[in-house]
């Protein structure tokens, strides 16, 4: 008995369709794999670069710096320590310049420095102040001159102590304000002067001799005496 032709183009055409859903199948299957990986790895990503930004933004949190200004006294080392201007973990301290070529230690003023962190330069001011009093040495306690012999402030004083320039001076009047450098006396007696030290950024002392009797002798007696704050 012989099979018709028909019934065997029908069998062949449902062993092909059936081939043909199979590997309709076996794409979708491999294309939802390399999906589920593709969304894998974007996943991995994003964690990724979320943990580095959280890293980022707790290391900038606590890299910071301890104030905007630092003020130094005229004469004193300025610290090079980076832990006295920051606050930052251990972990980055090795990464941190500090730069202080700006700063003129011997001048009084406000000067520009900074610390690099990850290329970046964090900014504040060094201010050098001159705040303390000139410490002062005088040469002697008791000068002698004749009527109309000058005699000068700078002469009374032995040593000056300070970080800048000073002058010295007399008060022109006990109780004046306007300094002198030099005096003269016409009559014969006894004076008291008080000297006076400053230094360039108006820092000064007044040293105030204590009173003494009148001088029975044809020169002037002057006591200088102190110092008194």
């Amino acid at each position: 008995m012989h099979k018709h032709p028909r019934s065997l183009d029908f069998k062949y055409g449902v062993l092909s369709r059936g081939s043909s859903q199979y590997n309709e199948g076996a794409k979708e299957v491999i294309l939802v794999k390399w999906r589920n990986k593709l969304i894998t790895v974007i996943l991995l990503l994003f964690i990724f670069l979320e943990l580095f930004s959280i890293y980022k933004i707790t290391t900038m949190a606590t890299f910071e710096l301890k104030q905007t200004v630092f003020t130094y006294e005229l004469g004193q080392e300025v610290s090079q320590n980076i832990e006295d201007y920051v606050i930052c973990p251990d972990r980055i301290k090795k990464s941190l310049t500090l730069n202080l070529k700006r700063v003129n230690l011997n001048k009084v003023g406000n000067y520009n420095a900074s610390i690099e962190y990850a290329g970046r330069d964090y900014g504040f001011k060094i201010k050098i102040v001159d705040t303390k009093k000139p410490t002062v040495k005088l040469k002697k306690l008791v000068y002698y001159v004749n009527p109309n012999q000058p005699l000068y402030a700078k002469n009374t004083v032995a040593e000056v102590n300070d970080a800048s320039l000073t002058q010295i001076y007399f008060l022109k009047k006990e109780n004046s304000e306007e300094l002198v450098k030099e005096k003269t006396y016409e009559k014969v007696g006894t004076y008291i002067e008080r000297v006076v030290v400053r230094d360039e950024q108006g820092n000064a002392i007044v040293i105030i001799p204590d009173m003494i009797s009148s001088s029975q002798s044809q020169v002037i007696s002057i006591l200088i005496h102190g110092p008194h704050w």
